[in-house]
């Protein structure tokens, strides 16, 4: 499993918001935060964005400050670094999880002890194959043809595993020798 930092708690800039983060420009100064998070990590660590204190949060903030992070770093943006978030009651996720779909991109969401759900839109394979990694906490394309799914050539389950990576889902750790010969990528969850 990837490094994690500790996490990002964010905070209202306001006393009397109470756990709403509302508008644009509220989501511009956590998108700052992040980033300046983001920026100070090591590469393929992971930033545990924590809503502990969010009682709601609108589109437009969960857009500037989720989403627009998410895309910049799906781009490579910011070079194998990646966020989770982590506590998210069921208002704040509702509004995420529109903005990660309106802007065509995804996020991990830890609801539990080793438990996550991938935010936003994605195919019931994906879905798959990153609950496999999660439970192998590493993974290679002959890996999941030999435990999950047989009926897959090494290159169909390689070019899975390769846009779940651009996806933000998996991280390609390095490349070991195949016995058979050639070489094989391992891959671990944004987890």
């Amino acid at each position: 499993m990837l490094p994690r930092s500790e996490p990002l708690v964010i905070e209202n800039e306001g006393e009397n918001m109470n756990g709403v983060f509302v508008g644009r420009e509220h989501g511009r100064i956590v998108q700052a935060q992040i980033l300046a998070a983001l920026d100070a990590l090591p590469t393929k660590t992971i930033l545990p964005i924590d809503f502990r204190n969010a009682r709601a949060v609108n589109f437009s903030f969960a857009d500037e400050a989720i989403a627009k992070v998410v895309r910049r770093i799906v781009a490579g943006d910011l070079s194998g670094r990646y966020l989770l978030l982590i506590n998210v009651s069921e208002g704040p996720r509702e509004d995420i999880v529109a903005a990660l779909k309106e802007r065509e991109c995804i996020c991990v969401l830890e609801t539990g002890q080793r438990t996550y759900e991938i935010l936003g839109d994605v195919s019931p394979e994906m879905r798959e194959t990153y609950e496999f990694s999660i439970q192998r906490e590493r993974v290679t394309a002959r890996d999941f043809i030999e435990h999950k799914d047989s009926r897959l050539s090494i290159a169909a389950s390689s070019n899975r595993l390769s846009r779940m990576r651009d996806m933000g889902l998996l991280v390609s750790m390095e490349s070991e020798n195949v016995v058979s010969g050639g070489r094989q990528n391992i891959f671990v969850p944004v987890a």
